[in-house]
C-alpha cells in the first residue's frame, strides 16, 4: 500500500487544525475562545506555505486514491488564500462570537472536504470529499440563529443539497456497474465511443455536479442560501466550494469519461449557454444584494462552463484562471456586505445610497470588485475573460464566446446600479459605522489581490495552463 502521505501535507495539517479547534472548544471556556480565529489564520498560513513549496512535487497518494498534481495545487493555493479572507471577514462577527469552536471548526472541515473533492482519483474519495465538504456548509449557512430565513435557507440548501448527492451516487454507481472499476483512469481504459447506456449516468452526473456549481437549472438553492448566510459564509459558497467543484468535473469527465466526450460536451455547451443568459437576466430585478450576487454567480459559473463546452487544454486552464478571477472579486464583493452589515443588516442594495461619501475606501473596493465581476481591464476579472473567451474562438466555439461578450453587457445593467447607488445617491445617513480592523483590511487585501492579479497574472495563470494539460 502506497501512501505517499508528503504529498497530502496540506490536507493532514487542515484536518489536524479542525480536530483541534473542535477539541478546544470543548475544553476551553466560552470566554476564553477568542484565540481560535488567530489558531486557524496561523495553520492556515503553515498550509498555504506547504502547498506552495510543493509545486513540481508530483504523483498519486493513498494507494492511488488521492492525486497531488497542478490542479490540487492549483485549488489548494487559491482556496486557502481567500478562506484567510473569509476568516479575517468573520473574526469579531455575531456570528462567530462566542462559538468559535463550532464555527472555525465546521469551515475547517468544509474546506479539507473541498480540497478532498478537488483531488479525488477515484469514486469513492470523491464522494467522501463532496460531503464532507456539504455537510458543515449546510450548517454554517444556519448558524445566523437570530434570522428566521436562515434556517429555511439551511434547510432548502439541505434537502436540495440531498436530491444532488443520490443522483451523483446513481450516476456514479452506474458508472461503475458497466466498467467494475472505482479509480478515474481505470474507468476510461474499459469504456468505449458510443456506449448509449452511459446517457443516463452522464445526465446524473451532469445533474449533480451541476447543484454544486450553481448551474441552470440546479440553481435554486443559491439566491435563498446566500441571502439567508452571513456575508462571509455566502462568500465561503459562491468561490471556493464552486473551485472545487469545478476541479471535480474536470477529473470526472475527462479522467473517467473521455471515451464518451461527444456526448456530454455538447450539454456543458447548452449548460454555458442557459446558465450565464438565466443568471444574467434573473439578476436584474434583483434589490437584495445577496440575491443579486447569487445570481451573479450563477452567469459566472455559466462563463467557466464555457471551458469544459470548447473541451481543449487550453480552455480548460483558462477555465480555472478564470474562476479564480471570479472568486476574488466575489468574495470581496461579500465582504464589503459584511462591512456594511456591522451594526445592522445591509441586505438590500438601497442600503448602499452614498456609500462613497461615508466610506470612500470602502466604496471604492466595491467599484473594483464589480469592476472586475464584469470585466473591465486591467482588473483581473477582464485576463480572466480575456484569456477564456480567446480560448473558446481558438477552440472553434465562436458563438460560446460571443454569447459570452453579449452577456457581460447585459450583466453591466446590474453592477452599474450598484455604482450608482454608492456614488451618485445620498446617503440616508451620514455617517458610518466602525468596521473591526480584520475585515476593514480583509477588503482592502481582496481590492489589491483584484489589481495584482490582473496585471501580475503570469504564475497563476502559468499554473491553470499546467493544470489544463492533465486533460
Amino acid at each position: 500500500m502506497h501512501l505517499h502521505l508528503e504529498l497530502v501535507a496540506p490536507e493532514i495539517v487542515i484536518a489536524a487544525l479542525a480536530i483541534a479547534t473542535l477539541s478546544l472548544d470543548l475544553i476551553i471556556p466560552k470566554n476564553q475562545r477568542a484565540f481560535i480565529p488567530y489558531l486557524s489564520i496561523l495553520g492556515l498560513g503553515g498550509a498555504l506555505v506547504i502547498s506552495i513549496m510543493q509545486i513540481g512535487n508530483w504523483g498519486m497518494a493513498l494507494n492511488k486514491a488521492f492525486a497531488s498534481d497542478p490542479l490540487t495545487a492549483f485549488v489548494r493555493i487559491a482556496s486557502i488564500g481567500l478562506i484567510l479572507l473569509v476568516i479575517l471577514a468573520s473574526l469579531r462577527s455575531s456570528t462567530s462570537v462566542g462559538r468559535e469552536g463550532e464555527y472555525y471548526g465546521l469551515l475547517l472541515f468544509s474546506l479539507l472536504g473541498a480540497l478532498v473533492m478537488a483531488a479525488s482519483a477515484d469514486l469513492i474519495t470523491l464522494y467522501l470529499g463532496l460531503e464532507l465538504s456539504a455537510l458543515p456548509a449546510y450548517v454554517l449557512v444556519a448558524f445566523q440563529k437570530h434570522r428566521l430565513k436562515s434556517g429555511e435557507a439551511a434547510l432548502k440548501y439541505f434537502l436540495i443539497g440531498l436530491f444532488a448527492s443520490l443522483m451523483l451516487v446513481y450516476g456514479m454507481s452506474l458508472v461503475f456497474g458497466f466498467t467494475g472499476e472505482i479509480e478515474f483512469k481505470a474507468i476510461a481504459k474499459h469504456l468505449k465511443e458510443g456506449q448509449d447506456a452511459l446517457i443516463l449516468a452522464i445526465f446524473l452526473l451532469l445533474g449533480g455536479f451541476g447543484f454544486k456549481i450553481t448551474a441552470f437549472p440546479f440553481h435554486f438553492w443559491a439566491p435563498d442560501a446566500y441571502d439567508g448566510a452571513s456575508a462571509p459564509i455566502a462568500a465561503y459558497l459562491a468561490a471556493i466550494l464552486k473551485l472545487a467543484a469545478f476541479a471535480a468535473v474536470l477529473r470526472v469527465f475527462l479522467w473517467a469519461l473521455p471515451a464518451v466526450q461527444a456526448d456530454w460536451k455538447i450539454w456543458f455547451a447548452v449548460l454555458a449557454y442557459v446558465t450565464m443568459t438565466a443568471g444574467n437576466l434573473m439578476a436584474l430585478p434583483q434589490k437584495n444584494i445577496k440575491r443579486l450576487l447569487a445570481y451573479s454567480s450563477i452567469s459566472q459559473a455559466g462563463y467557466a462552463l464555457i471551458g469544459l463546452g470548447t473541451t481543449t487544454q487550453l480552455a480548460f486552464g483558462y477555465m480555472l484562471f478564470f474562476i479564480f478571477t471570479y472568486m476574488i472579486g466575489t468574495v470581496g464583493a461579500f465582504l464589503v456586505v459584511a462591512a456594511c452589515s456591522t451594526r445592522r443588516e445591509a441586505d438590500e442594495i438601497d442600503d448602499y445610497k452614498g456609500l462613497a461619501q461615508r466610506n470612500p475606501l470602502l466604496a471604492l473596493s466595491m467599484l473594483i470588485f464589480l469592476l472586475s465581476l464584469i470585466g473591465i481591464p486591467p482588473l483581473a476579472g477582464f485576463m480572466g475573460k480575456l484569456f477564456l473567451f480567446g480560448a473558446a474562438i481558438e477552440g472553434g466555439k465562436l458563438g460560446l464566446a460571443l454569447a459570452g461578450g453579449i452577456n457581460t453587457v447585459i450583466s453591466m445593467g446590474y453592477y452599474v446600479r450598484i455604482m450608482k447607488v454608492i456614488y451618485l445617491d445620498k446617503p440616508k445617513e451620514p455617517t458610518f459605522p466602525r468596521i473591526p480592523a480584520s475585515l476593514r483590511w480583509g477588503v482592502y487585501l481582496a481590492a489589491f489581490a483584484t489589481i495584482a492579479v490582473g496585471i501580475f497574472y503570469g504564475p497563476f495563470l502559468d499554473l491553470s495552463r499546467q493544470a489544463g494539460r492533465l486533460f
